[in-house]
């Protein structure tokens, strides 16, 4: 079975054993429903209940103040198998705990960003740099030095995202990636002509064009769901073969590729004798999105 067909029927039980909830939701595009997604309505509860009533609270205010933290829920949030929901179950508890020097070296020791010693200055989900590019990143963190953090979230996603090799497209690759982001400089050339290498591996190539000597760009996904971290679209790579190979030294070291089961797992070791809500926060989570 694949790895996407697991996880939501791993899903479908969870929804019925822990949010005791026995009716199926819909799914909008062709109307039928899945039993791995919520009723509508019941969209709050894909948020965990160690952190739900906090990060609703922190959603409405930043929702109706309309400033630059409002999130915008995508359309299938209400699917349990929501990569954005995941996200926010992820990384909310950093948000509750912004302050904390000790919660935050526990995050960035795993991310193998230890140097990275300055305080936090910014937390945002669904984070725009670039507005004439626009691309969203799923987590986002602005240290007072300056150095940024930008999270790719991918769950039961069955690749990262494609593009069309279309005139409006080839525009933005002259004019954004090419000439503003000088992606030429951080990846092999190979990968920055408009064609089917760039077209294949827009997402992540995409992502990359935001690198710099103060930003760090961090991949996260499950090890089980091998079907996206198999290879890497167009010469059978895998995504950490493509880093070493096929982008510039010097940009190698911003790049990070976390395993979602290696990570969840090192919080819940490290927590478990100092923070013990944290502890049971990411024993649930585990619960939910790991098989």
């Amino acid at each position: 079975m694949a790895y996407d067909e697991k996880i939501k029927e791993h899903l479908a039980f969870y929804k019925k054993r822990c949010l005791k909830i026995e009716k199926n939701g819909i799914y909008r595009t062709n109307k039928q429903e899945y039993p791995h997604i919520l009723p509508e309505h019941h969209y709050k509860l894909n948020i965990l209940e160690t952190i739900r009533d906090e990060f609703w609270i922190y959603y409405w205010f930043n929702y109706w103040n309309n400033n630059e933290k409002k999130i915008t829920l995508h359309p299938d949030f209400h699917h349990l198998n929501s990569s954005q929901a995941m996200c926010f179950n992820l990384f909310f508890p950093l948000i509750l705990n912004k302050g904390n020097k000790d919660i935050k070296n526990i995050f960035f020791e795993y991310l193998n960003l230890k140097d990275l010693r300055s305080g936090i200055k910014d937390l945002q989900f669904e984070k725009v740099l670039c507005y004439e590019e626009f691309t969203n990143f799923d987590f986002f963190i602005k240290l007072n030095d300056g150095k940024k953090m930008l999270f790719e979230i991918k769950f039961s996603e069955k690749d990262f995202g494609k593009t069309d090799l279309n005139k409006s497209h080839k525009e933005k690759y002259e004019k954004i990636y090419k000439k503003q982001m000088k992606i030429e400089a951080i990846i092999q050339s190979k990968y920055t002509k408009f064609d089917i290498n760039f077209k294949n591996n827009y997402q992540i190539i995409r992502n990359l064009s935001y690198l710099n000597k103060d930003t760090y760009v961090v991949f996260i996904c499950p090890k089980e769901n091998k079907g996206l971290i198999k290879k890497f679209e167009t010469n059978n790579k895998t995504l950490e073969e493509f880093i070493k190979e096929d982008v510039l030294l010097q940009f190698q070291k911003k790049i990070r590729v976390i395993y979602l089961e290696d990570l969840v797992g090192n919080f819940i070791n490290k927590f478990k004798e100092t923070f013990p809500k944290l502890f049971t926060h990411y024993q649930i989570f585990k619960g939910k999105y790991i098989i």
